[in-house]
This record gives structure tokens, sequence and C-alpha cells, in this order.
């Protein structure tokens, strides 16, 4: 492991990273190569490969190796969230070497079920440094987060959306907006429970009010409250969701939310249109990255299509709601 407990980069696999992907975590890397007679030209090449051709072993570079980067200190805006790829759940070393994702972008995690979604979001969320089973690390602006920001619950900067969001708590919407500005000392900064309900209401289907009881809410208008909540109260740079689309909510509304807040936002999908909707699609398949793929201008097309048969399936669904009856769309 390198800079200590709780940071930097665990065996097995760290040899496999090249020069410029081992410098986030070591500073004083290619003073140390240059000490111990490695040569630094092909930065793209693996540390164990340079260090074979050098006739040294990797394990006096890991000694020689001290410190990380200093941390992002609090309250430093996160910019951008890079997870460095792990093993898979045989154990090998996983496909995609680095994932990385700037502020208002989002990725979609899309794999069968047990493919590795899950874990890749938990690793997100517990800001992993290769302590995790997956031996994933988090970066967050180019630096392995302090153990302070890792472990302290206020000061963390990842928020999740889980699948079975319910809010058990006396009160109404209003009055827990309030406390929760409070207890984040968001003081005369706090945005208004307005503002935060009519985001939420935009995300749900049925709209509900500052008056509304926590407790009668729906899933999905919990979990639209959660979103608003993270992106105008919490203000959590890195979001994690669980499968949206289970929710009830508009999933391209919510996508919409999160960017304009600058929020780097990771989900788990089955759903074809929010998987074409993210920025980047992440494909998983026996608990390792396998591809990450931008959306193609094919792909684009695609979005079109898709999102006017979301259209279409929504009206018949309110319709159905309201009682109506429907008439064949084939004439």
């Amino acid at each position: 492991m390198i800079g200590g407990a709780g940071r930097g980069l665990s065996d097995p696999g760290w040899e496999a990273l090249s020069i410029r992907e081992l410098c986030p975590w070591a500073p004083d890397l290619l003073s140390v190569l240059a000490r111990l007679g490695v040569p630094t030209d092909d930065q793209e090449a693996s540390i164990a490969y340079l260090c074979e051709e050098a006739g040294v072993s990797p394990a006096d570079l890991l000694a020689a190796l001290g410190g990380v980067p200093t941390p992002p200190a609090l309250g430093q805006p996160i910019v951008s969230l890079e997870i460095v790829g792990g093993r898979d759940k045989a154990g090998r070393r996983e496909p995609v070497a680095r994932l990385a994702l700037r502020a208002g972008q989002s990725a979609a995690l899309v794999g069968q079920t047990g493919s590795g979604k899950s874990q890749l979001l938990a690793d997100v969320e517990s800001l992993a440094a290769g302590d995790s089973p997956s031996g994933r690390v988090v970066l967050l602006n180019g630096a392995a987060p302090d153990d302070a920001i890792r472990f302290a619950a206020g000061l963390r900067p990842v928020a999740q959306v889980a699948q079975g969001m319910r809010i058990m708590l006396d009160t109404d919407v209003g009055t827990f907006l309030e406390m929760h500005a409070r207890s984040r000392g968001a003081g005369d900064a706090a945005p208004s429970r307005r503002e935060v309900i009519h985001a939420a209401c935009t995300m749900c289907g049925e709209p509900f009010t500052a008056e509304t009881p926590l407790a009668s809410l729906s899933g999905g208008q919990s979990r639209a409250l959660m979103i608003a909540d993270a992106g105008l109260i919490t203000r959590a740079p890195i979001l994690v969701i669980d499968e949206i689309e289970n929710a009830g909510i508009d999933r391209q509304a919510a996508l919409r939310f999160l960017a304009r807040q600058q929020t780097i936002t990771l989900l788990a999908t089955h759903d074809p249109l929010l998987a074409l909707e993210a920025d980047l699609r992440v494909v998983l398949r026996h608990g390792a990255m396998q591809a990450v793929l931008p959306r193609s201008p094919a792909e684009a097309a695609v979005v079109s299509w898709l999102t006017r048969h979301e259209r279409n399936l929504v009206e018949l669904r309110w319709a159905l709601r309201r009682g109506a009856r429907l008439a064949s769309p084939w004439g």
C-alpha cells in the first residue's frame, strides 16, 4: 500500500499501472525511479515492465515510495472523479484501467443482474481505497481523499439514492427541508423550500407541497425529493443512484437537473433510454468494468426515437390512471 492505511493502492495489481497512472498517489515517483535507475521515457508502460527492464524489483520501488498528494481541502469544489480499476470476481485485472468523470457528467452502469453494478456504486459511495472486494481506488480531483473525508459522515462528498427509498419521519416536507438545511449549516444560503419542492415535482408524476407529510410520499416522490435535496441542499458533488427507473419518476428530467447542478452522477440501470441519456455507459460483467462507451451520433437518433415512445407510454399511463378508455393506436 502506498501512503498509509486507508489511502493509495493495495496489492494485487498496482504494478500494472503506468507512470502516468501511478503519479497521482506518489508525487516522488519520478525521482525515486531515477534513483533506482528505472527509465521514465515511456509514461504509458506498466511499472512492472519498466522495473523488469531495469532489473529492479517492484517491491523495492514500493518500499522507496512515500507519501500521497495533499487531499482536497474541506470545502474545495470536487471537479473530477476517477475510479482506478481493480479486479474481477476471479481476481483478474479489471479491463478498464480508469474511469474518469468531470463535474456535470453522468455514467450509466449497465450489465446483467450480478454483473457488479452495485459493487461499483458502493466503491464510489465509500470512496474505496483498495480496501473493498473489487480492489478499486477512488480519486477526487486527482488525489486519494483524506480519511477525514472518507469516514466523517458530515463531510463526505457522496450522496446516495437507494432502490428502496422510504422516509419514515413524523413531520411534513417543508419542516424536513428546513431541518436538513440547518443541519448542513446552510443558513441564509439555503435554497427555499419552494425551489426544492418544485425541482422534485418536475421529476415525479404526482406533485406534493411543503405541507405534505413525509410518510405519505410514494416511493417515486421520496426519491425525487432526495435527488432535489442532494442537488440543492446537500449540494453533494457526487451522487450514486441504484435503478432510478423503478422509482416512477422522470428519469430524463432527473439527469438534466443533476447536470445543471454540476453533479457527477453514477447510476445503475437496465433502462435503454436512461443508459443512452448518460454521457457515458460503463459495461460490467463478472464484477469488472469491461468497457466505457460514449454515446455515438447514431445512438443520439435512438434516444430521440425512445423519447417519443416514452412520451406516448406516459400519456397512456395517465389516461389509465384517470379511468379513461383507450382507443387502438392502429386505427
